[in-house]
């Protein structure tokens, strides 16, 4: 029985990343043309996030409603993403186009180590592997997004993925993020669970521009945030948990972001100008810093339902800010903001939330 070649790993691994952080970047190219600024370079790790998340989720709904609409969707994203890439590329300052050429190269040379250490005892697929490799006895949990993508792509009904599971019984994000790039790779005759496991491990790894930026909001320094960010990829934990690709890291990734930047109102920009984000268009800074932290924390709880514990903090922290501003006087004067910037936030959520729960009720309950 033949195994993983290293090779095919690594390069698979290198295209997702193409892909799914070229997203990010083209994206943030289109949001400086269409505010005709620069960003900060908190708005574009942000972007860098959001929008090849939000894409996944998108292609897993185009997929579900029709496998050759989602596979030219996927070929049309590919494209857009490259000829952005490469417009931009011959233009003058091209060096901008990577705002966090660093971090991307530390995710780059985490996951390229994690890899390694993966297949120095390669088995027949990834997902295998991955399962035995650090730990003995596994369940098969890192398999369902592989098997919900494969069904989607090939235009099967996803009911009933296997066993008792039900499509419905997990979330669909990385099973979305997976099939952006599946056709262009398939098209270059990679396995399937090579191409979803590979994009698994991009969307882990997300763990460390989240876990930077949470040390940089901390007060650390930009070195010193790489630094700790680096010595950290070294841990079992995050080793193992970027490798089983079941997305709890890219869950809690999705997260953190939110809660830092939900609470980055709280210092003053002078004190932390790390997380200084301008009003786009009509929309206040508070309101728009919301809607942003809704929307990951929605994508969150799209790819691991367990970190609906963890939004449930938000409720005794916004009670303790609430009397806080009280306390020093402040809270008049912005409770007409704080609501806008609430019901905003509840909108952009179950905006996001509210098809996925209909598809568990009614396609395939109980979910």
């Amino acid at each position: 029985m033949s195994t993983i070649s290293p090779l095919a790993l690594v390069v698979t691994f290198v295209l997702q990343t193409l892909v799914l952080s070229g997203a990010g970047i083209a994206a943030q190219v289109w949001l400086r043309r269409a505010i005709r600024r620069e960003i900060s370079p908190t708005e574009a790790l942000l972007i860098g996030v959001l929008a090849p998340t939000l894409l996944g989720y998108l292609a897993f709904w185009i997929y579900f409603a029709n496998a050759l609409a989602g596979r030219f969707f996927s070929f049309a994203l590919v494209a857009g993403v490259l000829v952005t890439l490469g417009w931009t590329l011959f233009r003058p300052h091209a060096a901008r186009l990577v705002v966090h050429g660093r971090l991307l190269a530390l995710t780059l040379a985490a996951g390229g180590f994690y890899l390694a250490a993966l297949a120095v005892f390669p088995g027949p697929k990834f997902t295998d592997t991955a399962a035995a490799r650090f730990m003995a006895k596994m369940p098969g949990d890192n398999e369902i997004p592989r098997i919900f993508a494969e069904r989607l792509y090939l235009g099967v009904s996803p009911k009933i993925i296997g066993g008792d599971w039900l499509s419905s019984d997990r979330p669909p994000l990385q099973t979305g993020i997976a099939l952006i790039a599946m056709p262009l790779l398939r098209a270059a005759h990679i396995d399937i669970d090579l191409i979803c496991g590979t994009a698994g491990v991009w969307f882990q790894l997300l763990w460390i521009p989240a876990l930077w930026l949470f040390l940089r909001w901390l007060g650390l320094r930009e070195h010193e945030a790489h630094a700790a960010t680096a010595a950290l990829t070294f841990t079992g934990f995050l080793l193992f948990h970027s490798i089983f690709v079941w997305p709890k890291l890219g869950a809690a990734a999705l997260v953190l972001l939110g809660f830092v930047l939900l609470f980055a109102g709280n210092t003053e920009p002078a004190a932390n100008p790390v997380l200084r984000l301008l009003p786009i268009g009509r929309l206040g800074a508070r309101p728009l810093r919301f809607a942003l932290a809704a929307a990951l924390f929605a994508l969150g709880n799209l790819a691991h339902g367990g970190v609906m514990f963890s939004l449930l903090a938000l409720f005794p922290l916004a009670a303790a800010r609430l009397w806080w501003r009280r306390r020093k006087g402040r809270a008049a004067n912005s409770s007409a903001i704080g609501w806008q910037a609430g019901l905003l936030a509840a909108a952009v959520f179950f905006a996001l939330t509210l098809p996925w729960l209909a598809y568990q009720k009614f396609y395939e309950p109980p979910g």
